[in-house]
């Protein structure tokens, strides 16, 4: 991205003192990738309250931090805009173990791992494929129509689904072929920045220029009746859906946490402190396989 580049909003950290001791990672917790303070903040999985930083201040050389996945073996995975790395922390800890990538990616965005178990980095214009062992394979999806991609998810019937912020669009391809397969346009969509996947197939996107999240049927591209409207002021930007299906919002511009029931009220920022230009947000999972 880095939105704070495109937003005449930046945002200033509220972190809390840096003495405090860091609280292990909690399954079903939220972890934010926070770009200005070069940190990841911990926070309540039900209540969103800052539990303080699970990676401390650039440790392990993290700057800039924006994309942010759990992997298959636990540990976190955090791209680091500012080195052109992706890094590797304790998954229980926080505590730095790699560098994970073996040559430099610029201004990684997003981070998702896909199915058989490679890593996914969007960085400017393309796609990255990356292996276990940390090395670049090549591009995962090709297409002319790839603008500043940003958030990616895979859905139901091997589908990558990708933010294409610059093309204010969302883009399908089939995977693991990479190919091009639908494009879901709308004119609400300005930035879109995230994206998730309901249980029940309903396709998020957040609109960070529109400060809104969207729901679209992910088959037609019709847009439907739920929309989450943050506050004046505000780029929703990171998304992530929890076990009960309540979807988290990380607002960049506002330096906050909002939580949304989908069919429900949009709650009130649920937390800023900690917060400093969170670009995406990750949730712990409840389980994951052998280390």
């Amino acid at each position: 991205m880095n939105l704070g580049a495109t937003s005449s909003t930046r945002a200033t950290a509220s972190a809390p003192p840096s003495s405090q001791a860091a609280v292990r990672a909690l399954p079903g917790n939220i972890f934010a990738a926070n770009l200005s303070s070069h940190s990841v903040s911990q926070h309540d999985g039900n209540s969103g309250e800052s539990l303080g930083d699970f990676v401390a201040s650039g440790a392990g050389g993290l700057v800039g931090p924006t994309g942010i996945a759990f992997g298959p073996d636990g540990d976190l995975y955090v791209g680091s805009s500012g080195s052109n790395q992706v890094l590797r922390f304790d998954g229980d800890t926080g505590e730095p173990i790699d560098v994970f990538t073996k040559s430099a990616i610029e201004r990684p965005f997003s981070i998702i791992f896909s199915p058989d178990g490679d890593l996914l980095v969007s960085s400017r214009d393309q796609i990255l494929r990356i292996n276990p062992e940390g090395q670049i394979l090549g591009e995962a999806v090709v297409s002319d129509k790839l603008r500043q991609p940003i958030g990616l998810r895979f859905g139901p019937e091997n589908k990558l689904y990708v933010a294409n912020s610059r093309g204010d669009n969302v883009l399908v391809f089939d995977w693991p072929s990479g190919t091009l397969v639908n494009e879901i346009d709308s004119e609400s969509l300005r930035f879109p920045s995230d994206v998730d996947l309901t249980p029940d197939g309903r396709l998020l996107v957040s609109s960070a220029f529109t400060r809104a999240v969207h729901v679209f049927d992910p088959i037609t591209g019709q847009e439907l009746p739920d929309v989450a409207m943050l506050p004046e002021g505000s780029a929703p930007v990171g998304l992530a859906l929890d076990d009960i299906g309540r979807v988290w919002i990380a607002d960049f511009a506002a330096n906050a946490l909002y939580r949304w029931p989908i069919s429900g009220q949009l709650t009130g920022a649920l937390s800023s402190t900690g917060l400093a230009g969170p670009e995406n947000i990750a949730i712990k999972p409840r389980e994951v396989r052998d280390r």
